[in-house]
Formats: structure tokens, C-alpha cells, sequence
């Protein structure tokens, strides 16, 4: 969750995270096959105090920073 209590969730097969309203309305996501960056296996998400996610990416063995995608 981050401070507006949106909900943050990954999906590993597509590398992609998909982000919801507090009220289970859809919002964004980012990632995935046909969308910027390319992410591999998504294992794990955190939403830092300053909004930034933070993502792992177990096959790329890295720690990705992002800021949310406009709307």
C-alpha cells in the first residue's frame, strides 16, 4: 500500500506491476512484454515513504526504483 492506499501487486510470469485504487478499481501498471522497462520475474515489491517502488527482478538478479506512471 503506499499513502493514498493504493494497492501495489506484481505479476511475475509478465514481469509487470498493476496498481489499484483503496477501492479495487484498476489504475495502472507498467512492464510486461508491450510496455517500458522490460521486467523479468517480479518477486517481491515495497513502496518506500517518498512513493517510489521499489521491485526485485529474481531472473535479472536486481533491485529496480520506480516512481508510479501517470494515470
Amino acid at each position: 500500500l503506499d499513502k493514498e492506499d493504493n494497492v501495489y501487486i506484481t505479476d511475475p510470469d509478465l514481469g509487470r506491476v498493476i496498481v489499484f485504487d483503496k477501492n479495487g478499481s484498476f489504475k495502472v501498471l507498467w512492464g510486461g512484454i508491450d510496455n517500458s522497462p522490460a521486467l523479468g520475474v517480479i518477486s517481491g515489491i515495497a513502496i518506500a515513504e517518498d512513493g517510489t517502488v521499489w521491485v526485485t527482478d529474481a531472473s535479472n538478479n536486481t533491485l529496480l526504483q520506480f516512481r508510479m506512471p501517470e494515470e
